[in-house]
C-alpha cells in the first residue's frame, strides 16, 4: 500500500500534475491543494517521500534557524533570494506545531524531528489525502510533450494531461533513493538550458601519492578552505579520503583540480606551543607536544622527518614555521568524490535563467514549473536543501492557477 489513492481517476480533472512525491513535490501539492486547486502527484518508486524518510540519519535535518541566500550555490545566487523570503523557518515549524510533531536543535542551528522522519513523510501525505490530492506511486515518466496549452505526460501507466506540469524528480544522488535526470530531459526537450550536474556534499578523495588511508576513522575539529569559502566543523578521515561535515560542505564549492587548504588546530597556533617549548629548552619532541593536542595517528602521518622528532628545545625558526605550516595550512588537491552514490545531493541542473523566481515557472513555456534540487540551486549541508524544497514548493503551489 503506498499510502495515497491509486485509482484510475481520469487526467481532465486535475488542474495541475507533479512529477515526483519528494518533500518538494508533497509540499508544492500542499500548497496548491489547500488553494482548492486539483493535484495528481505521478512518483517512479514504490512509496511517496522515501528520500524524506531516509534524511539525517532517519531524524530528518527539515530546516535551520538561520536560512539566507548566502548558503546556497548556483550560477545565480540571487534567485533563491525571492522563495526564500517568502516561506521562511517559521512557516514550517507551526505546520508541524500544528500536527504536534516536536523537533529540536542541534549545532549550528540544524533542526531535527524528535522523533523519526516517518514523523514529516506521513503529515505531508495525510494532509495531501485529506485536501483531494491523488498520489500514484510505481509510474515512470517516459516522455513529455505540449500541444497548444496541454501538457500530454506519457508513462508506464497510460497517458495523462494537464494545463500545468511541475517538475519534482530532483537532481542524481542516490539512485536508490529515486534520483533520476527526469527533470533535465524535460528542460533540454522545451530547450532550457541545463546546468552539468556534479555531485556536492561528497567525501573527498585523495591520491595514494598524498595519502595512504593509514588515517582512516579519525575525526578532528578543523577548518577547511575551498576558494573563498572556508568551514568549520567536523573533519573525518576515510579510507579513501576525507569526509564528515567540513569536507562536504567544501566539496560544494570544489571544482576539478582545485585545490583544499586544512587548518586541523583552529583554537591553537603550533608556533606558540613549540616556542614556549622551545624557550624552556625541551628534550621533548615536536611529535610528542603536538600529540597532547591533535590525535597521536595523526601527528605520526607527518613526523616522518627530523623537524618532528628532535628535541623541540633545539628547533630552529625554519623548522618551527614548517612544523606550524603542515597543521594549519595542510594544502591538498583532491583526486575527485567519491560520486552520485555517496552524495547527499547534486549541483547544477536546470538553469535558473530561463525560470522565474516568484512562481518557478519556465518563462518560455507557460505552465511548466520546476522546484527543488531539479534547480540549480544547491544548499549546504545543515538543513538548507529540504529547505530550498519547501520553499520553492511554496512559490509553485502559490502560483499555479486553477484549469
Amino acid at each position: 500500500m503506498d499510502h495515497a489513492h491509486t485509482d484510475n481517476h481520469s487526467s481532465d480533472r486535475f488542474d495541475v500534475i507533479i512529477l515526483g512525491a519528494g518533500a518538494a513535490g508533497l509540499y508544492c501539492a500542499l500548497t496548491a491543494a489547500s488553494r482548492k486547486i486539483r493535484v495528481l502527484v505521478l512518483e517512479q518508486l514504490a512509496k511517496p517521500c522515501i528520500r524524506v524518510r531516509a534524511s539525517g540519519g532517519g531524524k530528518c535535518n527539515f530546516s535551520n534557524t538561520s536560512v539566507t541566500p548566502d548558503n546556497y550555490y548556483s550560477d545565480n545566487p540571487h534567485f533563491c533570494k525571492s522563495a526564500l523570503a517568502r516561506f521562511q523557518t517559521n512557516h514550517f515549524l507551526s505546520l508541524l506545531k500544528k500536527h504536534g510533531i516536536k523537533w529540536t536543535e542541534r549545532e549550528n542551528g540544524r533542526l531535527f524531528l524528535s522523533g523519526t522522519a516517518t514523523g514529516i513523510a506521513e503529515m505531508l501525505i495525510r494532509n495531501n489525502r485529506e485536501l483531494g490530492t491523488i498520489i500514484r506511486c510505481g509510474v515512470c515518466v517516459q516522455g513529455v510533450e505540449k500541444s497548444g496549452n496541454i501538457f500530454k505526460i506519457s508513462t508506464t501507466a497510460g497517458e495523462f494531461t494537464t494545463p500545468a506540469l511541475i517538475t519534482a524528480t530532483g537532481g542524481l544522488a542516490r539512485k536508490e533513493l529515486g534520483a533520476s535526470g527526469v527533470a533535465n530531459k524535460i528542460a533540454a526537450n522545451f530547450g532550457i538550458s541545463v546546468i552539468l550536474v556534479k555531485p556536492a556534499l561528497v567525501p573527498f578523495t585523495l591520491s595514494k601519492r598524498v595519502y595512504n588511508g593509514s588515517l582512516s576513522g579519525i575525526s578532528i575539529d578543523a577548518e577547511i578552505s575551498c576558494g573563498r569559502k572556508k568551514f568549520r566543523d567536523a573533519l573525518l578521515f576515510t579510507h579513501r579520503g576525507i569526509s564528515g561535515p567540513a569536507g562536504l560542505q567544501a566539496s560544494l564549492y570544489w571544482k576539478d583540480n582545485m585545490p583544499v587548504t586544512i587548518n586541523m588546530l583552529p583554537d591553537n597556533k603550533a608556533e606558540k606551543l613549540l616556542a614556549a617549548e622551545k624557550h624552556k629548552g625541551s628534550r621533548i619532541s615536536p611529535k610528542t607536544i603536538l600529540g597532547r593536542v591533535l590525535p597521536k595517528r595523526l601527528v605520526s602521518f607527518f613526523a616522518e622527518n627530523d623537524d618532528w622528532n628532535c628535541r623541540t628545545g633545539s628547533l630552529a625558526p625554519v623548522q618551527i614555521d614548517r612544523i606550524a605550516g603542515i597543521i594549519h595550512r595542510w594544502t591538498i588537491v583532491p583526486e575527485g568524490t567519491e560520486g552520485f552514490e555517496k552524495a547527499e545531493v547534486s549541483r547544477g541542473g536546470v538553469s535558473t535563467a530561463g525560470i522565474s523566481s516568484r512562481t518557478m515557472e519556465c518563462l518560455t513555456v507557460p505552465g511548466l514549473y520546476f522546484i527543488g534540487e531539479a534547480l540549480d540551486v544547491t544548499g549546504m549541508l545543515g538543513g538548507y536543501n529540504l529547505h530550498w524544497a519547501w520553499a520553492s514548493g511554496h512559490a509553485a503551489g502559490s502560483a499555479v492557477p486553477r484549469g
